[in-house]
């Protein structure tokens, strides 16, 4: 017997080590930033006695969106109708609003039959080791590259509006902002022209979570500052947009798949030019 409930502060310990079974590009901090978002966003499936077998998680992106950026259940326990359980418990909280997830192409057509048909943009995984990056790049002297603080969150709330058509403010505080992170936002004329974010998720583990530019000279000097703050030899992973190109510093890392990103009804208005590579957790 499954059944599906709100999670406990007692389940982030169970759901960190079924994620990391499964070698998933999900940390604690993108955890707390769900929660911060919606702190009813975390569902859990438990077997009889009360143990968590499952999990499926979901924040309100805008008003009337919901993205969708966790979905796994335990090896042992798949095939029983578990995963049916937690994601029609899913969309029972989204109720009429927009779904959206980002796909592995695994499950791409399952995801396709719940509905999600349209597609928005397509994104290629690469992770890999830092070794070396170049410092002294010659930028014009009119960019500024400076860590993002709360005093910036009206202005990069501007400047995210000229990349999707409605407010992200709950999102971008969760996920880019605290001490756990490192953001830099690029100015021109005090004006923001691009910013960047990533998280370590181990003392090895990094992952880059935003990197948005208005050309690839503002994204080469905030990718190098955030590059600054993670130690040689880290495993770093992000995702990069299909026709966006590879940095340099990322030669030699590996494409470890692509994915999609999927809704339920079209939403025309995302500009993709100043997106380079972007937040997306693969379910």
């Amino acid at each position: 017997m499954v059944s599906i409930r709100p999670y406990t502060h007692e389940d982030i310990s169970a759901l960190m080590e079924l994620t990391e079974l499964e070698d998933w590009g999900f940390s604690e901090i993108d955890c707390r930033a769900t929660l911060m978002v919606d702190p009813e966003g975390l569902l859990v499936a438990q077997d009889a006695v009360g143990k968590p077998v499952g999990f499926i998680g979901c924040f309100n992106m805008a008003p009337d969106i919901v993205y969708v950026n966790l979905f796994i259940v335990q090896t042992n326990m798949r095939g029983k109708g578990i995963g049916r359980k937690l994601w029609n418990a899913m969309l029972d909280t989204a109720g009429h609003k927009i779904v959206v997830l980002d796909s592995i192409s695994e499950m791409k057509e399952w995801y396709k039959k719940q509905g999600l048909v349209f597609e928005e943009f397509t994104v290629k995984c690469y992770e890999g080791k830092i070794t070396n990056v170049e410092t002294n790049i010659y930028v014009d002297s009119s960019y500024i590259c400076v860590p993002l603080t709360k005093k910036h969150l009206p202005a990069l709330l501007a400047y995210d509006q000229k990349i999707y058509p409605y407010s992200r403010e709950k999102v971008l505080r969760a996920w880019y902002f605290g001490s756990d992170k490192y953001s830099f936002i690029a100015l021109y004329n005090k004006t923001i022209v691009g910013y960047a974010s990533c998280h370590m998720k181990s003392e090895n583990v990094c992952f880059i979570r935003a990197l948005y530019a208005d050309n690839d000279i503002i994204a080469d000097k905030l990718l190098v500052k955030l590059l600054s703050h993670v130690p040689k030899a880290t495993m770093l992973s992000f995702v990069i947009l299909d026709d966006k190109p590879l940095p340099k510093y990322f030669a030699d890392f590996v494409n470890t798949g692509t994915e999609v990103r999927l809704l339920t009804k079209e939403m025309p208005g995302i500009q993709t030019d100043k997106m380079i590579m972007n937040t997306a957790h693969t379910i």
